[in-house]
């Protein structure tokens, strides 16, 4: 008996597989389609596939399905042969072959059937690899929505249907994501971070899509008709991590776009993060695209971009503005300001120094400054000028850093600097929520007897846990306050009168920014605030001219100030 193995028949039917097949589905219906070429010649009644696969990252719901791929006209007859196999995904694909009615198979048809079913299932699996592989490609690991390629192809299909029009552009990023992440175990907050994902994802209508890029940032496509209540839903999400957690309110801040004719995936993925970057500068919840944003957010790239080769080139000076003893108008500190000069124009601090802050960055320049600081310290020291203290600005960013207080010292030894003339000012504090890694810091700080300094003091919800919890040697009163004091507003004068009390009871020493006018020197010195700092003394100056002041003991007048 000649076996099917070698027949033109399967011969033609093998070569319908040649190519690859992109789904089990689509395996099938090629097979349904084909295996009458087979069929007769191993008498063949009925063939049935039914493949089920677990759930997964990829498959929520698991993946089930019963094929009837044959059923020949003269009838089958029970039982069938039943090839069972496992798939790499720990799921399971069931062959059944039953014979032509009143037909039994002979042991050399058996051995062929069992042939012909393990290549069917070798074809099958191999077609669903093929489709889980493109799952794959377009799904987040992490949650299991589209990811940031899935999005790309949604929007071309969309775009390739000539509905682009249609949908709002949304870029969406976790408010504080990071303390959930601190506050709560990794595991959890992963958790956290997927029953979000899904939820919101659950919540969109039918053609829409919300897909994760990385971290806590998502991007979405959403019809015009439903862009108002989707911003309303994704505003404020609840969500438990898992079945033993309490509720997780999530808030958001999301940029919006409203899609034109003509614009590309590119344009528009540009547009949604242009917005959501003044979303996070304006604090605020929703903010719509307007081209005038890109101009700022490209600026902005441009800044880091020219950052590292900047700072290597030196381009950044230091400047210091002298605090001022408004008892004796001598001077007894300053502050070092960075200020960046390119092709000889000056960039403004307010224009680098945000981005900086953002990237992480600034912690280089920080360091920078505090070497230019140092050096000239030591420069005073061998000329016999008398130093006064200097306070160098650093960043919230850097109390990620558990060695920054030895690597700040380190700076200090090296130039031999007595630490008693270095301050550090920690800017930005009013938001800071690690209060150990601070408490830590500063107490470093002052055992090696290095000043610590807390800037903008009455900014922020917690201004009052940082005079609580932290041991620091000054205290940098805002400059809106001083501002206010010209306003004559009996009640502005009550709160910084008693401000300055609190914080000199509780051990700390004061100092008053933004001092602009005599009205408002008079005032501070009368509330016993007896260090100022501001434009009615002294502006920030090159280094050569504090030399100058310093050289000869400078005092101020009504005549020298701010000359």
């Amino acid at each position: 008996m000649k076996s099917i193995l070698y027949s033109e028949n399967l011969r033609k039917f093998s070569n319908v597989f040649k190519q690859d097949v992109d789904s089990a589905l689509e395996c099938f219906e090629k097979i349904n389609e084909n295996i009458y070429l087979i069929a007769d010649d191993l008498h063949l009644g009925r063939f049935d596939i039914r493949i089920d696969a677990p759930a997964s990252l990829y498959d929520s719901e698991g993946y089930l399905i019963d094929y009837p791929v044959y059923s020949g006209e003269k009838g089958y007859s029970t039982p069938p042969m039943q090839f069972p196999y496992e798939t790499y995904e720990h799921g399971h694909i069931l062959i059944r072959v039953f014979p032509q009615k009143d037909y039994q198979w002979n042991e050399q048809e058996k051995e062929e059937l069992d042939t012909l079913a393990r290549n069917v299932f070798f074809i099958c699996g191999r077609a669903r690899l093929i489709e889980l592989m493109k799952k794959i490609r377009v799904t987040d690991n992490m949650t299991g929505i589209a990811n940031l390629q899935g999005f790309h192809e949604f929007v071309d299909e969309v775009n390739e249907r000539g509905e682009l029009t249609f949908y709002h552009a949304v870029c969406v990023n976790i408010k504080n994501f990071n303390f959930i992440n601190r506050t709560i175990a990794t595991k959890r907050s992963n958790e956290t971070l997927r029953e979000y994902a899904r939820y919101v994802e659950q919540h969109l209508k039918e053609d829409e899509i919300f897909a994760r890029t990385a971290g806590d940032n998502f991007l979405g496509l959403i019809h015009n008709e439903n862009v108002q209540e989707f911003l309303e839903f994704i505003s404020k999400v609840n969500i438990h991590a898992d079945t033993e957690s309490k509720l997780i309110q999530i808030s958001s801040r999301t940029g919006v776009y409203d899609i034109q004719v003509g614009d590309t995936v590119s344009d528009i993925k540009g547009y949604i993060e242009a917005a959501l970057n003044m979303a996070r500068q304006q604090n605020e919840d929703v903010v719509f695209f307007e081209h005038s944003m890109m101009e700022q957010m490209l600026r902005e790239k441009e800044i880091s971009a020219i950052f590292p080769m900047a700072l290597k080139r030196e381009q950044f000076e230091v400047y210091y503005q002298p605090k001022v003893n408004i008892n004796d108008q001598a001077i007894c500190g300053c502050e070092a300001l960075v200020r960046w000069y390119r092709n000889g124009k000056m960039i403004m601090p307010l224009e680098f120094i945000p981005v900086l802050e953002r990237e992480g960055t600034i912690c280089s320049l920080d360091f920078y400054v505090l070497e230019k600081v140092c050096k000239a310290i030591k420069s005073w020291t061998e000329r016999g000028l008398k130093p006064v203290r200097v306070s160098s600005n650093f960043s919230k960013v850097h109390l990620k850093n558990p060695s920054l207080a030895d690597k700040i010292f380190s700076v200090i030894e090296r130039y031999g600097v007595d630490p008693q003339f270095i301050e550090i000012e920690l800017t930005e504090m009013s938001g800071y929520d690690n209060y150990d890694n601070l408490a830590l810091f500063i107490k470093k700080m002052r055992e090696r007897g290095v000043h610590t300094s807390i800037d903008d003091f009455g900014t922020g919800y917690s201004s009052l846990n940082l005079l609580t919890d932290l041991d620091v040697d000054t205290v940098k009163l805002d400059k809106s306050y001083s501002i206010r004091l010209d306003n004559e507003e009996e009640k502005t004068k009550i709160l910084v009168r008693n401000i300055v009390n609190m914080v000199h009871d509780l051990g700390f020493k004061v100092i008053a920014e933004g001092v602009e006018t005599e009205e408002q020197a008079d005032f501070l010195r009368e509330i016993g605030c007896s260090t100022v700092q501001g434009y009615l003394y002294d502006k920030p100056l090159p280094l050569d001219q504090l030399e100058k002041r310093l050289e000869k003991e400078f005092k101020y007048t009504i005549e020298n100030k701010c000359k």
